[in-house]
């Protein structure tokens, strides 16, 4: 199944040719996206793992990407270097201490994900999904 309405990329943590891994909402709500297939090219479209993210989860991942936006913009104004990456040293504590916790809210819900391939807008601020099925086990 394919929405038919080009859904929100909330954020993009890790990008390699297109948008490997974030968050966006798939059917309007807001889901963890992550790329299944490698880094070589292939004629056929990049697989995503959507999982679906609850309130909490939501608030924890776009928490972090404020701190990455703000590590950013302190580095296109020249009051970072690449040696900080990926957070400001004041934010650098909290930024470790999210990790593990989306990681587990994940884990938690990853029962409930689905697989799709994905067509990203130009600059990436929409992605059309398109639903797959599942394999067997």
């Amino acid at each position: 199944m394919s929405t038919t309405y080009p859904d929100k990329v909330y954020t993009m943590t890790d990008w390699y040719d297109g948008p490997r891994e974030g968050v966006a909402d798939y059917q309007g709500k807001p889901h963890h996206y992550r790329c299944q297939t490698g880094y070589e090219p292939y004629d056929e479209p990049s697989r995503y793992r959507l999982t679906p993210l609850d309130e909490e989860a939501f608030q924890l991942e776009m928490e972090d990407w404020a701190i990455w936006l703000r590590y950013c913009t302190a580095c296109q104004e020249g009051r970072a270097t690449a040696e900080m990456h990926p957070a400001l040293p004041e934010d650098r504590p909290r930024h470790k201490e999210l990790k593990p916790l989306i990681q587990a809210k994940l884990a938690s819900l990853s029962t409930l994900s689905v697989l799709a391939t994905a067509q990203f807008s130009r600059g990436s601020e929409t992605v059309t999904w398109t639903l797959l099925p599942e394999a067997p086990q």
